[in-house]
């Protein structure tokens, strides 16, 4: 790695599995959600706690979901815990990178704006402090208007 930063932005991007922090949210969120002290959540209960934690499920994704990783219908709690580390696992790939900054493409041109940058960079994940989001932003944006091309700038952070 050529800074600090960067290091932690590929430490965030190349995680394996769940952080301690990841997990320590995870679990807090699913004792916030088991209300009755209860082994598993139903699909209506999944649904409300992935909606806390900022997905947004089909009933039947639900139902998948729980046919994979759950249990005569429900879902442990070691089970999500499963679920959300390969979700974790889905977005370390470049492709799927990629896929979490189109959410912020607006016009889908491959670029976001540096404050949409700093948005995700300051309020995601592994948070970077003020000082390390000002060198990631001057190497990451290139574009005389100050945006950044994400796929490029995504494909530079995987093979540092």
């Amino acid at each position: 790695c050529y800074s600090i930063s960067t290091c932690r932005l590929k430490a965030f991007i190349m995680a394996d599995g769940l952080t301690e922090e990841q997990q320590d949210e995870y679990k807090e969120a699913w004792a916030e959600f088991d209300k009755s002290g209860g082994a598993a959540f139903n699909p209506k209960q999944l649904g409300f706690l992935m909606r806390h934690l900022g997905q947004n499920p089909t009933e039947v994704e639900l139902q998948d979901i729980i046919t994979k990783y759950g249990s005569g219908g429900t879902m442990p709690q070691s089970g999500f815990m499963r679920m959300m580390a390969d979700k974790t696992r889905d977005v370390e790939t470049e492709d799927g990178i990629i896929e979490a900054f189109q959410v912020f493409d607006k016009d889908g041109k491959g670029q976001i704006s540096a404050s949409e940058l700093r948005s995700v960079l300051t309020n995601m994940g592994d948070k970077l402090n003020e000082e390390q989001v000002q060198q990631m932003m001057r190497e990451a944006l290139a574009s005389d208007e100050g945006n950044l091309n994400y796929k490029d700038f995504v494909h530079m952070m995987m093979n540092r």
